[in-house]
């Protein structure tokens, strides 16, 4: 399988991925480490973001080899309330 899965193998590596992920809570387990597998084969730079912490904290146990963030919107003060791993 080419690095990335299909959109791996359109892009080839020639472009960075930017990846917003959007998870189920309680049925997405094994997604993350999916994720890390595909990306980590990918031929070029990538970067996962989503506004999933579970999920996120999920990539953090895997030790990503690319940059994961929450994806977050503040306004009024909120910004403060959300963390990136």
């Amino acid at each position: 399988e080419q690095g990335g899965g299909v959109l791996g193998a359109l892009v080839g590596g020639s472009v960075p991925l930017v990846l917003e992920l959007k998870g189920r809570a309680g049925s997405d387990d094994g997604f993350a480490a999916r994720v890390v597998e595909l990306l980590s084969a990918y031929d070029g730079p990538v970067a996962v973001m989503s506004f999933n912490s579970w999920l996120l904290e999920d990539f953090r146990g895997l030790d990503a080899s690319f940059p994961v963030g929450l994806t977050a919107e503040g306004r009024g003060g909120t910004l403060d309330s959300h963390f990136s791993v």
